[in-house]
């Protein structure tokens, strides 16, 4: 028997074999594609500079509203870390006015509390947004009043 007969009557149709060619192709681009995005999200991060850097402020302070609808304002580093830093935090309370009822806002600064906290540890996942805070904001000006 004639060995080149065998082989003949074993091939597969060109059209299934130029199927499976472009399947396997497809598959070896997707594996790449995974494996390339797999190792940039593994590799360490250079963005906390970056991320420091998109927050700057004129007034040196940064809002900070978390998911359970707190806003706390402070000196933010770290950013783009799992567990970024709030420095000088503050945070508002409202007050009610005695003399004629008039609700009103109290900037409040953190370490006043029985614990006396010297800085915030935030979870990255519990932030919702950061915005900067300006020089000549209310915010910052009370800042600046409290120091």
């Amino acid at each position: 028997m004639n060995p080149f007969a065998v082989a003949r009557k074993n091939r597969l149709p060109i059209g299934i074999t130029r199927l499976l060619l472009v399947i396997a192709s497809i598959t070896v681009v997707i594996i790449s594609a995974c494996s390339t995005l797999s190792c940039a999200s593994n590799t360490p991060r250079n963005t906390e500079a970056k991320a420091d850097a998109l927050v700057q402020s004129s007034s040196g302070y940064v809002a900070v509203l978390l998911t359970n609808g707190q806003v706390f304002f402070g000196e933010l580093k770290g950013l783009g870390t799992p567990y970024p830093v709030l420095d000088n935090a503050f945070y508002v309370q409202p007050a009610q006015n005695k003399d004629d009822g008039e609700r009103t806002y109290v900037l409040i600064r953190r370490g006043q509390e029985a614990h006396g906290p010297d800085r915030m540890i935030l979870n990255a996942s519990h932030v919702v947004f950061i915005e900067p805070v300006d020089k000549d904001s209310k915010v910052a000006k009370l800042i600046s009043e409290s120091k």
